[in-house]
């Protein structure tokens, strides 16, 4: 079974501080021609689909009907996020075992850190994001924090946020998986590893916010992964290879 893992979007009821950036049937064609051009049989939605931290989850539903719609008629997996935590019937994780025995954990990785995995850490994480967005329609602040949005954005792999502790989670995780996919982080990554000689394997589905389209796309049977980073200048066109690649050296797919 092939699988696209996607997380982080944000979606939001689209007024301007909205960070998804993706027209809803902009975002509808590059999902279907990612499908197609891989042969995906299931999407999974790896947590952060909605932004409840700062958005009513009914407008949040209303503005986004057709993305919804078109996730659930496909049979999309939902999985919860930190940003998405009211949606109480969506899963914690997904798990899969192939026909090898090899088992594959799909979670969205807040639990690595404190904002994420903490009570106390979570209240101040949403009360900050509360502080702002009562404060944001003042032109400094909106452009202070768009500013900070863009710039963590822009940084491949900011030590403070997305290094060490995930792959030390993810090698935790890693005593029962052998697969372990996270989001959270909205950086891709792929590192490969072995516990008594057995391969271990660590992606990130990155993140589909400003206008970008990124995600992982496995192979539950061949382990085969690969890394994909698109954005919405980028038509997509059938690669001359096969996409897939399973090595020590990271790679990309450029469409």
């Amino acid at each position: 079974m092939k699988l696209l893992i996607i997380s982080d979007l944000h979606l939001s009821d689209n007024d301007c501080y909205s960070v998804f950036g993706w027209s809803q049937d902009e975002f509808i064609e590059k999902l279907e021609t990612t499908c197609i051009l891989y042969g995906i049989d299931k999407i999974i939605l790896n947590g952060d689909i909605f932004e409840l931290c700062r958005y009513k989850l009914k407008d949040i539903i209303q503005t986004n009907k057709k993305i919804l719609n078109y996730l659930s008629s496909a049979g999309a997996i939902f999985i919860r996020g930190n940003h998405d935590y009211k949606v109480h019937w969506w899963l914690d994780h997904y798990d899969i075992i192939n026909s090898k025995g090899y088992k594959i954990h799909i979670e969205h990785g807040h639990k690595a850190d404190f904002f994420g995995n903490n009570k106390i850490g979570r209240f101040l994480s949403n009360t900050f994001l509360k502080i702002v967005k009562r404060l944001i329609n003042l032109s400094p602040v909106y452009t202070m924090f768009f500013r900070a949005l863009e710039r963590e954005e822009e940084l491949l792999h900011p030590q403070w946020y997305c290094g060490y502790s995930y792959l030390r989670f993810a090698h935790r995780l890693h005593r029962r998986h052998d697969i372990v996919v996270l989001g959270h982080t909205h950086k891709t990554e792929a590192h490969k590893s072995y516990q008594k000689d057995r391969l271990k394997l660590y992606l990130n589905s990155g993140t589909c916010t400003f206008n970008r389209f990124q995600g992982i796309v496995l192979d539950t049977e061949s382990l085969l992964y690969d890394v994909v980073r698109l954005n919405g200048s980028i038509s997509l066109e059938v690669p001359k290879n096969n996409p897939f690649y399973f090595s020590s050296a990271k790679k990309e797919l450029h469409l």
